[in-house]
């Protein structure tokens, strides 16, 4: 184990911070401070996310730019439903029942839905892409075709997700 350095002392790889330098302290619990403040809660300098993440006064919160994204996906034609996926990881979570079928995270958004049938998939992903894309700030934005809902009565058609090809092999 190397020695301990005092409080303050810069290492010789850069300076490091002046809080509490303990064993298993990670930058989050640096960020956080001593204290365990509820995700999401206000502080002098702003607010913060889940992640810890401090966002400016005024800006919407993640579950507010995930349930404008949601709106925005579902009035397309071509989207039946938002979808979060086999494992519901395409989540923002909040007070509250989640948003599910849209993922903002610090560095990305991440969209799942149903397409209807009909037109071709990567027509379906660049219009939701280009409905999302204004209100995601300056993060990417990734779309995953999760199922296909059926022609004629717009439900699942039994056949989407199941690995098969058209001649039933897998």
């Amino acid at each position: 184990m190397p020695p301990r350095r005092p409080v303050g002392e810069e290492r010789p790889d850069g300076p490091q911070d002046t809080r509490k330098d303990r064993p298993g302290n990670t930058p989050r619990d640096v960020s956080q401070g001593t204290s365990r403040q509820a995700p999401g809660t206000s502080r002098a300098t702003g607010s913060t996310g889940p992640a810890g993440a401090t966002r400016a006064a005024g800006e919407p919160t993640r579950a507010e730019v995930a349930e404008q994204i949601a709106a925005a996906v579902r009035g397309l034609p071509d989207v039946a439903d938002l979808n979060s996926g086999p494992l519901g990881g395409v989540v923002t979570y909040r007070v509250g029942a989640p948003v599910t079928g849209v993922a903002v995270r610090d560095r990305e958004v991440e969209v799942g839905v149903t397409a209807r049938y009909g037109r071709p998939l990567p027509e379906v992903g660049e219009a939701v892409r280009a409905a999302v894309l204004p209100l995601a700030g300056d993060r990417p934005v990734n779309v995953q075709i999760m199922d296909i809902a059926g022609a004629d009565d717009g439900q699942d058609d039994g056949q989407a997700g199941t690995g098969t090809t058209a001649e039933g092999h897998a």
